[in-house]
């Protein structure tokens, strides 16, 4: 491997036998719905293992002759890209996917679920999760900018319900510049937008108050008893002389995505006059054994110098249970991850969707653990009302306690659907919102969402 065509051409080679994979996936899709098992059905179980097995073989040669090429002063502009928006191995398989698809099968449909079943070899739990989490919505790729949720067109087949997923247009030219060599150099839009240093890439001013959080007043007040009380200085109390280690705050918020997990941190931070460091798994993840432990203690070090508060999302991935991993460079990061929440005397928050997979030892070294649900019935109407901005004149007509009760949504999904409201005031050149509008907004966000029965089974947990 010497230049980027060279590149392109091996990995697109990849993708033609991820297709064939799809093919297989499609298949055994058919018998999971119509319910049959018979010796065909198995034929193409026995067909799935053979092509796993083939392109975990010939993905890990791959990226070797990546890390070969490099090493021998090879320039790769896609992976002088994927440095600058500090993407990992997964995001950096996903995008390259998307491209090949773009290129080669424009007119076909690329969902998020048939993505990550396509691109998911490996037989652990934990190259799923990554998988999963590396093309979700709330991932790096996504807030980059990098890939896009297309609206949808009627084009989805049967139940399939998941987003279709493209490139950003601006990103999907650059690419095809580095394919087509026409491009020697990284656009400037990607440095401007991914040229942060990974220590500093999520330090930022917080932007949301506590009494922006709609939450059970009892999960408040716990919150704000350990935040209270690191700030009122535990120091005084000759804490040190005891206690070595474990003297900072640690918070664990699990739950379904769109509950205001990530809200809280940035509310605590706020509450606190601190800066938040929000890190994301593909910010700090790195194929190369060892670098991922560095940049976790950058992190850290960013923050103590900095005196902000951390926000680990998506803590599964960096705090996945050792007991489940296959690899000692995994293992190795999750045992850097506790011992610098351990040695940490700031305050730290850690997000997940997927609490059971955490490692136990964590456990002892969170302070407070906090279960977001769905909002209920009494904190909707809430919630509704608290995203109605200042601006707005909120009409005579709306019920808030109708809408919280006639919808059952969390927290992101209510969000959405205000946000649908005030599109189609400002189409219509209108500061007061009825209704009506909200109701609109509702249902078209309701219609989109990812509902359990609406999903396509895949072989593995949704």
């Amino acid at each position: 491997m010497k230049n980027d065509q060279d590149y392109f051409s091996e990995f697109f080679t990849l993708c033609e036998f991820y297709l064939q994979k799809r093919a297989i996936l499609h298949k055994i899709w058919t018998h999971v719905d119509d319910n049959t098992c018979d010796n065909a059905y198995c034929a193409v179980l026995r067909d799935l293992k053979t092509i796993d097995a083939f392109l975990e073989e010939e993905d890990r040669k791959f990226w070797r002759d990546v890390a070969v090429a490099k090493g021998d002063g090879a320039r790769l502009l896609f992976e002088e890209f994927s440095a600058e928006k500090g993407l990992g191995v997964f995001e950096k398989k996903a995008a390259l996917f998307v491209l090949f698809a773009h290129m080669f099968h424009p007119h076909s449909i690329w969902q998020e679920t048939e993505i990550v079943a396509m691109l998911d070899c490996g037989s652990t739990w934990d190259s799923k999760l990554r998988y999963r989490n590396a093309i979700m919505p709330e991932s790096l790729l996504f807030k980059m900018n990098i890939l896009v949720i297309k609206p949808r067109d009627g084009r989805c087949r049967g139940a399939m319900q998941d987003p279709e997923i493209a490139l950003n247009p601006a990103t999907c030219a650059a690419l095809i510049g580095f394919v087509s060599g026409k491009a020697t150099e990284i656009p400037a839009f990607v440095k401007e937008d991914g040229g942060a240093s990974i220590e500093n890439a999520g330090l930022r001013d917080p932007e949301y108050s506590m009494e922006d959080v709609i939450l059970v007043q009892k999960v408040k007040e716990d919150v704000l008893f350990h935040i209270d009380s690191w700030k009122g200085g535990l120091g005084d109390l000759g804490v040190g002389e005891k206690i070595k280690k474990g003297r900072g705050v640690a918070f664990l918020f699990y739950g379904p995505p769109g509950t205001g997990k990530s809200m809280l941190a940035d509310a605590i931070a706020r509450h606190m006059g601190k800066k938040i460091l929000q890190v994301a798994m593909p910010q700090i993840t790195d194929k190369l054994f060892g670098e991922t432990e560095k940049n976790i203690s950058k992190i850290f070090k960013t923050a103590k110098a900095t005196d902000a508060v951390i926000c680990f999302d998506e803590a599964d991935s960096l705090l996945y249970s050792r007991q489940r991993m296959e690899h000692e460079r995994d293992i190795a990061f999750v045992n850097v991850m506790l011992q610098e929440i351990e040695r940490y005397e700031g305050v730290i928050c850690l997000t997940t969707n997927f609490d059971t997979m955490l490692d136990p030892a964590l456990e002892r070294r969170v302070s407070l653990k906090v279960r977001f649900t769905p909002p209920d019935q009494l904190l909707r109407p809430g919630i509704w009302k608290s995203l109605i901005p200042s601006k707005v004149t909120v009409g005579p007509d709306v019920d808030f306690e109708e809408l919280g009760q006639k919808f059952v949504m969390s927290g992101g999904y209510i969000k959405n659907a205000v946000m649908n409201a005030l599109r189609r005031l400002s189409q219509e050149k209108r500061t007061t919102i009825t209704m009506e509008d909200l109701l609109f907004g509702a249902k078209m966000e309701q219609e989109g969402m990812f509902l359990k029965e609406n999903k396509q089974p895949i072989g593995f947990a949704a």
